[in-house]
């Protein structure tokens, strides 16, 4: 009988498919502890990261009710308490996008009451926080309004010619080039304000600044002209 079961088990490890299926068994077998271990440790990893998540969930439902709440009290016209609650939501929250949202409103809220230099801070902050977003991308137009009204131009338009390359104010283009052909037509730098004039003009489907770009493109040939 021992015979007839060595010429089976040759036969068998002269099947390569047998083989592999023996050799495993007698790895599993022999390393049963080593791979018990590890399915310990797979099970403690997926267990943490599902409590990452659960907490993570947490965090993202508690900073939607904090903005939220937030975001009432500012519909309510009471900017000094907004003001107050979208500061605890950037406190509390602050890798949240509620938190770069919050800085924006934040900003919002100093540059109506004529707080530009304050308002600078916050919108640097929402930037920051919110760079991929359309939040990001309206806060350097925010700076951007602020740097204008603080008499600061190179900066506003370096603001201005960063907001013009984001693909999420590409609505605003039209508003923005406007704005640089101001600038520029007060610093009398007459060819790049024709250049953002004339850039409006030739957009078809503006319907608001079109017949105000082609007058002051009409008014800046004239002054260069003098």
């Amino acid at each position: 009988m021992n015979i007839e079961y060595s010429k089976k088990k040759q036969e068998m490890r002269r099947d390569p498919l047998m083989e592999f299926l023996v050799e495993a068994k007698q790895f599993i077998i022999t390393r049963s502890n080593a791979l018990i271990g590890i399915g310990v440790g797979i099970a403690v990893v997926i267990a943490a990261l599902a409590a990452w998540n659960g907490i993570q969930k947490n965090q993202i439902r508690k900073a939607q009710e904090a903005f939220g709440n937030a975001m009432i009290v500012y519909g309510k016209n009471d900017d000094q308490k907004a003001f107050e609650e979208f500061a605890k939501v950037i406190e509390s929250y602050g890798g949240s996008p509620h938190a770069a949202y919050s800085a924006y409103l934040m900003g919002q809220m100093l540059v109506k009451q004529g707080k530009h230099q304050d308002a600078l801070k916050w919108f640097e902050m929402a930037r920051a926080k919110g760079r991929a977003s359309f939040v990001g991308g309206s806060a350097i137009e925010g700076l951007a309004v602020c740097y204008e009204y603080l008499g600061q131009m190179d900066k506003a338009q370096s603001c201005f010619a960063e907001a013009m390359k984001n693909d999420q104010l590409k609505f605003r283009q039209n508003a923005i080039r406007w704005k640089l052909a101001l600038i520029n037509q007060e610093q009398k730098q007459f060819d790049k304000a024709m250049q953002f004039c004339s850039q409006i003009v030739a957009d078809t489907s503006e319907k608001v600044l079109r017949d105000q770009a082609a007058n002051l493109l009409e008014e800046i040939k004239i002054q260069k002209a003098n």
